[in-house]
């Protein structure tokens, strides 16, 4: 897809908060480190690694480059856990890769390879703003220090993944750590508020065919479960009979996020309004060569783009 650059870096600039409103801080580096975070998912460097493995199904290269910090240091994460942590899927697409997946490749194996495609994607990428990358890193890796772990599984599993000494590498680390432990605290309220893993997309986007499409093909959802969850959510009143989210329905997901915004503001608060305005303002001058790399999946660069 044709990627609106210009708009994406126009509307981060114009609603990058206050450094001094720490939810909001949480809620705008979401989406301006999962810039830097996303190029993993996509990234030709870790398929082709993953493939000389024998990992060559792209959704078990997936749960396995996500899933590997939770098998360290010895062990093998079940279906069962990863479906857990990762939350949005459906656990019978998960068992359908996971433990198989790790019959070709052990965690460490897997995890190696990321960080190894992890230090050619973003040196590709960046390596004219080495410097750059150094000062970001210097200013977001106390950040990651400072991420919750506690009932965060997977924050404190990739938190335990040691620094290389490569600051590409290592900053790439950082956003994971800080994603990873927004994310964990985003589920604990899904789970808190009953909106199980599939009820979780539903909230945020309605029932419409393509998002089926997307539940079916990429969550490994049925028909017949999304039929179920669409008739329970219309029973709570958060969709109505065309499968449209009702006012009640926005407003929990509004209520959702914030609150996930204000159980993520803590490492921000920390360290302070000085070291965000910087960090907010070097992210912003490395992003666009990331943006226009054509690692970023579509659903990553729709939700950066400003709606007409």
């Amino acid at each position: 897809m044709d990627v609106d650059v210009e708009g994406i870096m126009g509307s981060l600039a114009a609603r990058r908060p206050d450094p001094r409103d720490h939810a909001a801080v949480s809620g705008w580096m979401l989406g301006a480190l999962g810039v830097l975070h996303a190029p993993v998912y996509r990234s030709r460097e870790l398929r082709s690694r993953l493939e000389a493995l024998g990992v060559t199904d792209r959704m078990a290269g997936y749960f396995a480059e996500r899933a590997a910090p939770l098998g360290l240091p010895s062990g093998r994460p079940s279906a069962r856990v990863v479906a857990a942590t990762f939350y949005g899927f459906s656990p019978q697409a998960v068992a359908q890769h996971v433990p198989a997946v790790w019959d070709r490749a052990d965690p460490a194996t897997v995890l190696a390879a990321t960080l190894d495609a992890m230090r050619e994607l973003l040196g590709r990428l960046l390596a004219d703003r080495e410097d750059d990358v150094r000062k970001l890193l210097a200013l977001l890796a106390p950040v990651a220090d400072l991420q919750e772990t506690a009932g965060r599984p997977l924050a404190a599993a990739w938190a335990d993944v040691a620094r290389t000494g490569d600051a590409f590498v290592d900053l790439w680390l950082a956003t994971t750590v800080i994603r990873e432990s927004r994310g964990d605290g985003h589920v604990a309220l899904l789970v808190a508020e009953g909106i199980g893993p599939l009820e979780s997309h539903l909230v945020s986007t309605g029932d419409r065919p393509e998002v089926r499409e997307t539940l079916v093909g990429m969550r490994g959802w049925t028909s017949q479960e999304i039929d179920a969850a669409v008739a329970g959510l219309r029973g709570r009143g958060l969709l109505d009979e065309a499968g449209g989210r009702t006012e009640a329905c926005r407003a929990l997901r509004r209520s959702i996020e914030q609150r996930t915004d204000e159980r993520s503001q803590g490492a921000w608060a920390e360290v302070g309004p000085e070291v965000v305005e910087r960090s907010s303002m070097l992210l912003l001058e490395l992003l666009p060569p990331v943006l226009t790399s054509g690692t970023l999946l579509p659903a990553v660069l729709q939700r950066l783009t400003p709606q007409a």
